[in-house]
C-alpha cells in the first residue's frame, strides 16, 4: 500500500520528487501534542544554554536546513489549524565520532502524546537496499568501479504540500533562546521513522560479524541467505486469537506462502570458522541471531522514560518472550493471563501463557506484539 500511495502521488517539481506521506487512514485524527513539544524545547534550551559550542553547531544546522528549503516557517494564518492533521515533532542533536564538530539534527516521529505516535499512523516502507553480495559482484565486473555520494539524499525528495502539518517543530527565531520561539514544518521527507529501525539494525550486525574474519564468495552467499530467513523469521501478529494457537504471522508466510525459517541444527563455536566452510557459515548465522536480538527487540521497546505515561500491560496482550537460550530463528510468544501492579497503579510484571508452558516475567523481559485494548 506504502508503494501504490507514492506511485499515486510522486511527481517531478522543479528538479526533486514530490511524494506523499503513505498514512495508513486518511483524514487524520492525531491529538494536539503542542504542549507536550514546548516542554521538550524548554528541555533542550536549558542543555543550549549549559553548552555554548553544542548551541553554536545547532544552530548552523537549523539555518542550514532553513536557508536550503528544507523546513519554513508556517504561515501565520495557518496557525490556528486544528482538523487533526498536525503533529509537532520533538528533535534533538547527534554527533559522530567520524564527523567531529559536526552535528546533525533527528526528528522523533516516535515519540508518542496520548499513547499515540506519527509513526502509528503510517506504513512501514520497503526495504529497498541492495543486497550486498550483488553489489559485491558486480563491483567485479570492471576494472574501475565509481563511488558517488548525494549530499542530503534524504532531504531531496520534497513532501506534498497538503502534509506539511504533520511534520511541525518549534524552534527560535533567527535561533535566539532568549525569544519566544517559532513554528516551522518541514518541506521534506524525514530520515529515521519506524521504517528505518530493522534496517540500521541488520547492517550493524552485518557489518560487525564479517570484519571477524575473511569469508570466501560461498559463505558471505550462505551467511546472507541465513540472514534474511532471520530477519524474515520475526513475528508480525497472531493468526487467530485462539489462545492455544501461538504460530505468528511473519514476512516468510507472505514473500514464500509458508514459514520457512531456517532453525539452527546442532551448536558451533568459534572453533568451526576454521574448519568447515558449511560450519563457518552456522557459526556466523548463530552469531548474527543472538547480536540482531540485542540491537531488535530493544527497538519494539522504545520509549522515552519519564517524559508521559504509557499503556500498561493488559490481560490478553500477545507479547514476545525474551529468551537468549532458544535456538536461531526461534520466537517465544505468550499471551497475558494476569499481571501485577506496583503501589502506584503500573504494571510491573506479568504471568504469561505459552503454547507449551506458563511464565511470570517482569515487563523489561516482554515485547508487546499485539496490544487487546477492551
Amino acid at each position: 500500500m506504502g508503494i501504490e500511495c507514492w506511485d499515486e502521488s510522486s511527481r517531478l517539481v522543479d528538479g526533486h520528487y514530490e511524494m506523499a506521506i503513505p498514512f495508513k487512514v486518511q483524514p487524520l485524527n492525531l491529538p494536539n501534542n503542542r504542549s507536550v513539544a514546548e516542554k521538550r524545547l524548554e528541555l533542550l534550551r536549558k542543555k543550549l544554554v549549559a553548552d555554548t559550542s553544542k548551541a553554536e553547531s545547532y544552530q548552523r544546522s537549523m539555518e542550514e536546513m532553513i536557508d536550503k528549503g528544507y523546513a519554513a516557517k508556517v504561515p501565520a494564518d495557518e496557525l490556528q489549524r486544528s482538523d487533526g492533521a498536525v503533529w509537532y515533532l520533538h528533535h534533538h542533536g547527534v554527533t559522530s565520532q567520524h564527523k567531529p564538530g559536526k552535528l546533525r539534527v533527528v526528528f522523533d516521529c516516535a515519540a508518542k502524546f496520548s499513547n499515540v505516535s506519527l509513526n502509528d499512523h503510517v506504513l512501514q516502507g520497503p526495504d529497498l537496499t541492495k543486497k550486498l553480495v550483488g553489489v559485491l559482484m558486480r563491483f567485479r565486473q570492471d576494472p574501475i568501479a565509481l563511488m558517488a555520494d548525494i549530499e542530503s539524499m534524504f532531504h531531496q525528495v520534497q513532501v506534498t504540500p497538503c502534509d506539511w502539518d504533520v511534520l511541525r517543530f518549534l524552534w527560535w527565531l533567527e535561533a535566539d533562546l532568549g525569544q519566544h520561539f517559532e513554528e516551522y514544518r518541514m518541506t521534506v521527507h524525514l530520515f529515521g521513522g519506524v521504517w528505518k529501525r530493522m534496517i540500521r539494525s541488520v547492517r550493524k550486525v552485518l557489518a560487525s560479524i564479517v570484519k571477524e574474519q575473511v569469508l570466501s564468495d560461498e559463505v558471505l552467499l550462505t551467511v546472507m541467505c541465513e540472514a534474511e530467513a532471520t530477519v524474515n523469521s520475526c513475528p508480525m501478529t497472531p493468526v487467530s486469537d485462539d489462545p492455544q494457537d501461538m504460530n505468528p504471522l511473519t514476512p516468510n508466510h507472505l514473500l514464500l506462502l509458508r514459514d520457512s525459517s531456517s532453525v539452527s541444527i546442532g551448536e558451533f563455536t568459534a572453533r568451526d570458522t576454521y574448519r568447515r566452510r558449511w560450519r563457518q557459515a552456522q557459526y556466523l548465522a548463530d552469531t548474527f541471531w543472538r547480536r540482531w536480538l540485542r540491537e531488535y527487540l530493544p527497538a519494539l521497546q522504545y520509549q522515552h522514560r519519564w517524559q508521559e505515561p504509557k499503556r500498561n500491560f493488559k490481560i490478553d496482550d500477545v507479547v514476545i518472550l525474551i529468551d537468549d537460550s532458544l535456538p536461531r530463528n526461534c520466537w517465544s510468544l505468550g499471551r497475558v493471563v494476569e499481571v501485577f501492579s506496583g503501589r502506584d497503579g503500573l504494571v510491573r510484571s506479568v504471568h504469561i501463557k505459552t503454547s507449551t508452558s506458563e511464565h511470570t516475567r517482569p515487563i523489561s523481559k516482554i515485547c508487546l506484539l499485539e496490544a487487546r485494548d477492551t
